[in-house]
């Protein structure tokens, strides 16, 4: 799995995502008002062609477990200004191994 549908995750009440390694892009309404709290996104992700960037429809999303450094999130994300007001917490260089998922509650798994 290389890539998502549009809007896969939009107006989904699910609390926590798990991207496996090998996902390349994300269309820019994945998450669109979905109520999503906690999001782990591998280092392979990279910018897609749209106008709008996934970060672009997130909201008061909890934690971000990404695989990579700050600059990569950085731009992941677009140098998304307001990326701060939108996830209480991004936390660098995780390693999907590493994530206690039994605090996770209910997953999403996208293999």
């Amino acid at each position: 799995l290389s890539d998502l549908g549009d809007e896969v995750f939009a107006s989904k009440n699910i609390f926590s995502v798990l991207l496996p390694n090998g996902v390349k892009s994300l269309p820019s309404k994945t998450f669109y008002k979905s109520k999503v709290k906690y999001i782990y996104l591998p280092k392979s992700l990279s910018l897609n062609d749209e106008e709008y960037q996934f970060s672009y429809y997130l909201d008061d999303v909890e934690k971000i477990y990404y695989e990579g450094s700050e600059n990569d999130f950085e731009y992941l994300v677009d140098f998304d200004k307001e990326i701060d007001e939108k996830v209480d917490e991004v936390i660098l260089n995780s390693k999907y191994d590493d994530l206690n998922i039994n605090e996770w509650y209910t997953h999403f798994f996208v293999v």
